[in-house]
């Protein structure tokens, strides 16, 4: 097999150095990296800087933001026109370790070679707020079990998508990004839509990657919720039930994902200082959730 590993990035207002940064950590760890514009402010100087770096980039600019999973869509499209075996998804702050990709490439092979059917492999995701490990989920009947994987690699019930090493025979079986849920929830989606096509996914404590899961951290109830942008939290809430809608995700999880909700919702409007910004946004995504409405939130022009 031709390994071909194409990274996709969507920048979104990035930082110019968090953007040189990522390519200094990866651009010799992959065949190329497609770079996906949401039409970011400082478009300008992603532009120069990408005009420098015409060796294995491309680079995509959407004129308005259309949602991450959409911009995802555009640079695995491109990827595949490349003849990509394989797409490495990205945060736009994902800064990867010496040899990431190839450790999940021999992850990757030996999985497939002990006659795993595995449709993506992601690594240890570390909290860059709290230096802490998130566990890998896996749900077994009514319960979800975490684990904290050491030495070997463990299967997941889903992965966070900044990370993950997809094949292309598996994205032309199981499909791309649900654009519908423009930002977040995107990777849960998948996931779970993968393992109803039979696939497993995997997480390998052999590569680790830091990531950004909010703004700060609020403890309700002994439950430690991330706090996020009031828009943040619109698709948070509305995502949460038009997953409900999907009927290969376990129903215990949906009835979870809703109850967090009655949890998350009360807990940031209390302890945040813009409260009444917060209620409206919650509330808007719980309707919007509930009449099934899907792409940008339609009380915003942008994220």
């Amino acid at each position: 097999m031709n390994i071909k590993i194409y990274a996709i990035v969507v920048t979104y207002n990035s930082p110019l150095e968090e953007i040189e940064e990522q390519y200094d950590s990866l651009i010799n760890q992959v065949t190329g990296i497609v770079y996906v514009d949401n039409a970011s402010e400082n478009v300008v100087e992603l532009q120069k800087f990408h005009n420098k770096k015409q060796d294995k980039s491309i680079c995509l600019y959407n004129e308005k933001n259309l949602g991450l999973s959409y911009a995802q869509n555009l640079g695995i499209a491109k990827a595949l026109e490349n003849k990509a075996s394989h797409v490495l998804i990205l945060d736009q702050d994902s800064i990867l370790e010496a040899n990431f990709v190839s450790n999940l490439l021999e992850e990757e092979f030996d999985i497939l070679k002990n006659g795993v059917k595995l449709g993506a492999i992601g690594p240890i995701s570390i909290n860059k707020l709290t230096n802490g490990q998130y566990p890998v989920s896996l749900i077994k009947g009514l319960s979800i079990k975490r684990i904290y994987p050491e030495t070997e690699c463990v299967e997941a019930s889903f992965i966070i998508s900044s990370g993950s090493l997809i094949s292309a025979a598996v994205l032309h079986d199981v499909g791309l990004m649900d654009e519908s849920l423009f930002i977040d929830a995107i990777d849960v989606e998948w996931s779970f839509r993968a393992r109803s096509f039979g696939y497993k996914l995997f997480i390998t404590p052999n590569t680790k990657m830091q990531h950004l899961g909010g703004d700060r951290t609020i403890s309700a109830k002994g439950v430690v919720l991330t706090n996020h942008s009031p828009i943040r939290q619109y698709y948070m809430v509305r995502n949460s039930l038009l997953l409900w809608r999907c009927s290969f995700i376990p129903i215990y999880y949906r009835i979870r994902i809703i109850a967090m909700n009655f949890i998350r919702i009360p807990a940031i409007i209390v302890f945040s200082s813009s409260k009444k910004i917060y209620f409206r946004y919650c509330i808007k995504g719980f309707v919007d959730g509930f009449f099934n409405r899907r792409g940008i939130c339609s009380i915003v022009k942008n994220i």
